[in-house]
């Protein structure tokens, strides 16, 4: 079965959105001032708002609606969650492009801008397969797109998981490109931002 089907996104420019009408009438819906004050860095609090516009889009809801108390709720390990709701969501940002995504199962998507990255600064987020695996690429860049494609994919598992880095990027152990699994949980994966500036990685849990 195709799991593409079973997850819907928006990506957008943060950049762009700020600028727009859209953004400024719901930078001043009520609901959302209180959650808003929390935020002292204004670069987080746009990439906030931005979040939850996709957000409302994807649900066919108005921001006012999902911004009422009660209605996204916090897990354990500080991931959001729709109460008393068919959806799971989830957001990723790198640069300048977020995305939202909606599953009926639990998804963790992770983006990162393609850009030089050394092995020896994260090589312990890898199993020891993985690095030889990383060792045997010779040229830097086509390395660094590897590292991050397997960085997107740890990240985003463990954002399905519910539990985040603090989940441990080690046990993630990816199988194959469309399958990995955290402790006895299995995933499906894929690629789902067509751009050739980003990597990216959905993570959806796989009964």
């Amino acid at each position: 079965m195709k799991k593409q089907a079973t997850f819907k996104y928006l990506s957008t420019s943060v950049s762009k959105m700020v600028s727009s009408a859209e953004f400024k009438k719901v930078a001043a819906v009520p609901s959302l001032k209180g959650q808003l004050a929390e935020f002292r860095n204004s670069a987080r609090k746009q990439r906030f708002i931005v979040g939850r516009i996709l957000l409302a889009k994807l649900l066919g809801q108005s921001v006012s609606v999902i911004t009422a108390p009660g209605y996204i709720k916090y897990g354990d390990h500080g991931k959001p969650y729709l109460a008393n709701h068919d959806y799971h969501f989830n957001i990723t940002d790198s640069a300048d492009t977020l995305v939202v995504a909606i599953s009926k199962q639990p998804i963790g998507i992770d983006l990162e801008s393609i850009r030089p990255i050394e092995l020896k600064r994260i090589r312990r987020a890898f199993t020891s397969d993985e690095q030889k695996y990383l060792d045997a690429i010779a040229d830097s860049q086509a390395q660094s797109k590897v590292i991050l494609k397997l960085w997107t994919v740890k990240e985003a598992v463990l954002k399905a998981a519910g539990v985040g880095l603090s989940g441990g990027v080690r046990k993630v152990k990816i199988s194959d490109l469309h399958h990995a699994k955290w402790h006895e949980n299995n995933y499906y994966i894929d690629d789902y931002l067509p751009d050739p500036d980003y990597v990216s990685t959905v993570a959806i849990y796989d009964k």
